[in-house]
């Protein structure tokens, strides 16, 4: 068998601190060097400014013409306002509009639904009895209080 000769016995040309000190120096030396020499032959500037050219473009003259655009398109569309109509009050439906469907666009102002006045007017009726009901048990409210403080 080779037997390989042991690390300890072969001495390494750097082994000393002051050799590796010595060619690390030699290194920076020689480095500096070759930077001096690079700036020194670097060539200056011609002293001339460049002349800006531009940009180069194109122009022509744009004319008027008439185009038909036409876009054809699938999806679902969806209104941007809604509006949904509620009954403030109960009665029958006695008069619909015949444009007034889901989806129709309809002008400002226009009588959409009657409802039968019959309902109402017997609500509003009802309520004005109560209202003079109420009041009249406020007057009678009223006299039994002045009559107490009288007897006291």
């Amino acid at each position: 068998m080779d037997e390989k000769p042991e690390s300890s016995s072969v001495k390494s040309k750097f082994d000393s601190p002051v050799a590796y000190v010595a060619v690390v120096l030699l290194l920076l030396i020689v480095g500096g060097g070759v930077c001096a020499y690079l700036i020194r032959t670097k060539p200056g500037p011609t002293g001339e400014p460049e002349e800006y050219l531009g940009r180069l473009v194109r122009v022509f003259k744009a004319e008027k013409t008439l185009h038909r655009v036409a876009v054809t398109a699938y999806g679902t569309t969806r209104a941007s306002k809604e509006w949904a109509a509620i009954a403030e009050v109960k009665g029958r439906t006695t008069q619909l509009h015949s444009r007034f469907k889901e989806g129709e666009i309809l002008p400002a102002g226009m009588l959409l639904v009657r409802i039968d006045p019959y309902d109402y007017q017997l609500a509003v009726t009802r309520f004005q009895a109560e209202a003079l009901a109420k009041g009249l048990q406020l007057d009678e409210l009223a006299q039994t209080k002045a009559n107490l403080k009288k007897i006291r």
